[in-house]
């Protein structure tokens, strides 16, 4: 079962103990609109009870030179992400793309229950970057996600909550199966360091090495 928004007028918590899912906004298109939403909402509701979609206008992907951005898909990864529209007339390419970007949304999926962390202060404006974590406390892993909005720097560093100090952590890319090993010291001192271009995102998924 699935709640109507209303704009989010209509989430409350006695209303989500007889749902699975609460449409959060019909705000279906645009990164900055779904990631800030989400930031907010997270807060309060898992993200797995958050309905949000990808659903591009017609128009938008239709156009020749029109090339899907990954963080249009990928600014749904702390909510219940689905798709939407029509899809049979997406181009192959864009279908393939969404499709990668879903297996990865799997593979993070199972975090959305689990203790958030805003890393980067809600902004109200778009000159910056935006970043959250998701950590299960059990098996000592989750996952960070970074956003550079319209920033003018092109790195940042962020300080990673939750995990041990004492411990090693291991970082996969989900996308490219690449990994690396940072100290649990590191990661709650000085971070760690995100490098993206303007409107983009990074997820990495991490645990704690045994």
């Amino acid at each position: 079962l699935e709640s109507c928004a209303s704009g989010g007028r209509r989430i409350d918590l006695a209303t989500l103990q007889k749902r699975h899912t609460a449409w959060i906004s019909d705000a279906t298109a645009g990164s900055s609109i779904i990631r800030f939403h989400l930031e907010g909402l997270n807060h309060f509701i898992p993200g797995s009870r958050q309905l949000v979609a990808f659903a591009l206008a017609t128009n938008t992907f239709t156009k020749p030179d029109y090339a899907l951005p990954d963080i249009e898909c990928q600014c749904c990864f702390a909510g219940a992400f689905g798709t939407a529209g029509k899809l049979h007339l997406w181009p192959d390419e864009m279908k393939q793309r969404v499709r990668q970007h879903v297996e990865v949304y799997k593979n993070l999926r199972p975090f959305l229950a689990e203790e958030f962390y805003l890393l980067i202060p809600q902004s109200q404006t778009l000159d910056t970057w935006a970043a959250w974590q998701f950590h299960d406390s059990k098996q000592d892993a989750g996952f960070v996600q970074a956003f550079r909005i319209r920033s003018s720097r092109e790195s940042k560093q962020l300080t990673l909550k939750g995990i041990d100090s004492s411990s090693q952590y291991e970082f996969t890319d989900p996308y490219s199966n690449n990994t690396f090993v940072a100290s649990g010291e590191l990661l709650t001192s000085e971070g760690a360091r995100f490098t993206l271009p303007p409107m983009s995102s990074q997820v990495l998924k991490y645990r704690r090495r045994q």
